[in-house]
């Protein structure tokens, strides 16, 4: 199985492999932050300006090039979609704009985001909004899903150790009795301990209780 991973301008290195100690994977690289993101959109530009065909690689020019940069992508966004909505061929057009989204939706300013959707809306391409919306909210439902589940983990852990704690509480009382008995009858402190599993303090402090010396 080869694997391939793809990393954002934020990413300028990471490991290439993965040790799980019986599963080792090897896997291959590509760092966005080694292109220039600009001339990708300025070809694509050139092209789109020119009528020129575009070819599946400069599709791939726009999607990406928001990816390149660490700081500014939410212009970069802006950009690549508004070159995309210049594009003659509704299909080509269609597929830029879907990708673009798709990829850098995370980086996508809410307040622009939503003046994208209507023009999608207005366009006919509503599903590629419903697909990242459902997605979303799959995401949403499973993160409070799992917090309800570690709260209930909590709660059953903490009545676990309310009920270990009023047993231990009965158990040292039971092993004080057994103690005063002892210590009526003289029985040696170190005994005591051995037999009852209680501490030194504990032996005083039932003494000084019962004013046994």
């Amino acid at each position: 199985m080869k694997l391939l991973i793809i990393y954002t301008g934020d990413v300028e290195s990471a490991p290439s492999f993965l040790d799980l100690g019986d599963i080792y994977l090897n896997f291959r690289q590509v760092f966005l932050s080694k292109f220039d993101g600009q001339k990708m959109y300025e070809d694509v530009r050139t092209k789109i300006k020119n009528n020129d065909t575009l070819t599946s690689e400069d599709v791939m020019k726009l999607i990406l090039s928001p990816l390149t940069k660490k700081n500014d992508k939410q212009k970069l966004v802006e950009d690549a979609i508004e070159l995309a909505k210049e594009v003659k061929d509704e299909d080509t057009k269609n597929l830029m704009i879907a990708g673009i989204i798709a990829a850098s939706y995370k980086f996508i300013d809410g307040d622009y985001l939503s003046k994208v959707e209507r023009w999608i809306r207005m366009t006919g391409l509503e599903r590629i909004f419903d697909d990242l919306y459902r997605e979303e909210k799959r995401k949403i439902l499973k993160e409070k899903e799992e917090e309800k589940i570690e709260a209930l983990n909590e709660l059953a852990q903490k009545k676990d150790m309310e009920k270990l704690g009023a047993v231990h509480e009965t158990e040292i009382e039971t092993q004080k009795k057994i103690a005063r008995n002892m210590l009526k009858k003289n029985a040696d402190d170190v005994f005591i301990m051995e037999i009852t599993g209680l501490t030194k303090a504990q032996i005083l402090n039932i003494k000084n209780e019962n004013f046994i010396n």
